[in-house]
């Protein structure tokens, strides 16, 4: 019986311990009915949105229409059939556990193909199975990322530059363009590197006539998928990019992430294989070596001198830590270990493998902490019940208790419940706002056009709760929920996740909760009847007049009623309103003659307009009918309303 012996260069022994690392990630994902991620729920809720839209009792037709991406259809192509024929949760985790597979196998063929001593610092790579672009919720981005590493396997496993490995090269790089293009122009700077070096210094230009002909297809699905997003898709949809350059720990934390020991070796024994080629320029190394040294360096330099964000692509620079952390980190040369003692050589795959199952037993207990701290957020997913309509969510605590000092969070800027509208929308069927249904190149649905108009809340007030002198401020997250549950008077019902005082607060304003598990919440607006009457001389020109209506102490309109779609009785207009039961404020858009609104409240009370124009009408179910008028404007410049809400 052949006796396993640990020398780098032994296969045996590395593959052993591959499959064994295999099964701690399967098991790390296939443990848990659902792992929470940040951007997960959205690819999720798309994809099942599509293969449903012939069901009519979810009613995604009535929001949706089927499209076909150009590219990042990584994700797709795993969950897609899958969801069709198990469900989607089913689906989920079989599909992570199959992106997380590719990962580790792709990193163990990646290193083993540039040479055959280098398999344990594919091990160590295989780590990065559970790395920060899968709890972000990249799917597509992992999935193309991961497909990328069989891609550079291919290409250094065999020297041949002949037709037709340049044409395999080419549809595998088109392939990947197509599972995400970030990911396809990464691998392709590889490549370029890789073809260049391997040619003779006289065979050079010839050389980059085989360059483009691996990049062009790919080339092609990019330059259509950017003409299409600026076009038809996110071109329309700039995101915040004032914080322009990212900290200098998201390479190593925005890779791996976790605890310092996790998120830095990779990184540590990237940056040393650089270091060690830059202290021997003089001796002889191989052509791979070199294509790895250029292009890893130059994609690490990217990943820390890049913007974090761009105006139309958010966490940009960090999508070139992947591959520049693999490069590099592969061309240490750890096959010369068989020159040296076998102690040594036990040693150095003792720690890279046993770095693997440290990180890999970390991920699983991390993963059991997101799921525990995630229990009443999920637990209404099972819920036997449909919502065909459109659903707003209401997400006050969304980051599971991640420091609001990113630096110091196991997973930085994930907050894992941050779309969780979209898996009840995926469970039970409906619309929810701000979805990944906007771009015809790399989005499965469309949103049809009647669902673009509803509102959607700004989240920035959100983020003030997260703050941690905000958490015990009772009148700050009152205000926060207000204004956010404003925008319920536009859909059919809510998915709330707050505390349970922040439900009481939500039956205080009118809603009616169907269903509740401590401060989750499954409710409808139903509101208080209130009706306003405005008197209007007989011919008065009102066609550009509108009566503003808000929820205290929310600076925001609400709604808005034309007066010209208001009832007339006699010389009033009276407009019959159902809004909320706690205080609100009026006002007249667009007044004449420089008048404001006043109204008459309860009993002999007087509501005078502030310097904008609003007028406080107090608990709206307390007052069901307000008579106002109009009259000259009093000025209060320099007096703040009482309801004011205070956080930017």
């Amino acid at each position: 019986m052949k006796i396993l012996r640990w020398p780098a260069q032994d296969p045996h022994a590395s593959l052993l311990v591959v499959l064994l690392l295999l099964s701690g990630v399967v098991l790390s994902i296939s443990s848990f009915d659902y792992l929470p991620t940040h951007d997960g729920p959205q690819h999720v809720y798309t994809i099942h949105v599509r293969n449903h839209l012939d069901d009519s009792s979810n009613g995604y037709s009535n929001w949706f229409e089927p499209n076909i991406p150009v590219s990042a259809v990584g994700f797709d192509v795993l969950f897609g059939p899958l969801d069709a024929m198990l469900g989607w949760k089913s689906a989920l985790r079989i599909a992570l556990m199959a992106m997380a597979t590719l990962w580790v196998v792709g990193a163990y063929c990646f290193a083993a193909a540039i040479h055959p001593g280098r398999r344990w610092v594919g091990v160590a790579l295989g780590a990065a199975a559970f790395q920060w672009s899968l709890y972000m919720g990249f799917f597509s981005f992992y999935v193309g990322s991961a497909f990328g590493l069989f891609v550079l396997a291919f290409a250094f496993g065999r020297t041949s530059a002949s037709r037709p490995r340049i044409g395999w090269l080419a549809v595998l790089l088109l392939v990947q363009a197509v599972l995400h293009l970030m990911a396809a122009v990464v691998t392709g700077l590889v490549l370029a590197s890789l073809l260049w070096f391997r040619s003779a210094p006289g065979q050079r230009v010839a050389q980059l006539g085989r360059i483009a002909a691996v990049a062009l297809p790919a080339l092609c699905v990019v330059s259509i998928t950017v003409w299409i997003s600026r076009t038809d898709g996110v071109g329309a949809h700039a995101v915040d990019s004032s914080q322009t350059f990212g900290p200098w720990w998201i390479v190593g934390k925005c890779f791996m992430g976790g605890p310092d020991w996790r998120a830095w070796p990779l990184v540590a024994l990237a940056v040393s294989g650089l270091l060690l080629a830059l202290s021997r320029r003089g001796e002889r190394r191989s052509a791979e070596d070199h294509a790895l040294w250029l292009a890893g360096g130059v994609l690490l330099a990217a990943g820390v001198l890049l913007p974090l964000h761009l105006r139309y692509w958010e966490f940009f620079s960090v999508r070139f830590a992947p591959l520049a952390v693999c490069t590099l980190a592969a061309t240490l040369p750890i096959e010369r270990l068989a020159t040296h003692s076998r102690p040594i050589r036990i040693a150095v795959a003792t720690a890279l493998s046993g770095f693997a199952f440290a990180s890999t037993a970390w991920a699983f207990s991390y993963n059991a902490v997101l799921v525990d701290r995630a229990r009443i957020a999920l637990s209404g997913l099972d819920l036997t019940i449909a919502r065909p309509g459109a659903r707003l969510p209401i997400l006050l605590d969304v980051a599971l208790d991640r420091p609001h000092d990113e630096s110091q969070a196991m997973m930085p800027f994930v907050a894992p419940l941050a779309n969780l509208g979209k898996l009840y929308a995926t469970a039970q069927g409906g619309f929810v706002p701000e979805v990944f249904a906007v771009d015809p190149a790399i989005h499965a649905a469309l949103l049809k056009p009647s669902a673009r108009r509803l509102p959607a809340a700004n989240s920035r007030y959100v983020l003030s709760l997260a703050v941690p002198e905000n958490s015990a401020d009772v009148a700050l997250r009152e205000a926060v929920t207000v204004y956010l549950a404003a925008n319920a008077t536009y859909y059919d019902d809510i998915v709330f996740l707050g505390r349970p005082a922040d439900v009481e607060l939500l039956k205080w304003l009118g809603f009616t909760i169907d269903w509740q598990n401590e401060g989750l919440a499954l409710g409808r607006f139903r509101g208080c009847p209130l009706t306003v009457r405005i008197p209007v001389a007989d011919g008065a020109i009102i066609d550009q007049q509108q009566l503003e209506i808000g929820w205290v102490p929310a600076l925001g309109v609400t709604h808005r009623y034309p007066f010209t779609r208001a009832t007339r009785e006699a010389d009033d207009l009276v407009f019959v309103l159902r809004q909320t039961c706690g205080e609100a404020w009026l006002r007249v858009a667009n007044p004449p003659d420089a008048k404001t609104l006043v109204c008459d409240g309860a009993g002999d009370d007087v509501a005078a307009a502030d310097a904008d124009g609003r007028v406080g009408i107090g608990v709206a179910r307390d007052h069901p009918e307000l008579n106002c008028r109009m009259q000259a404007k009093i000025s209060t410049a320099g007096e703040a309303p009482p309801w004011e809400m205070t956080p930017n």
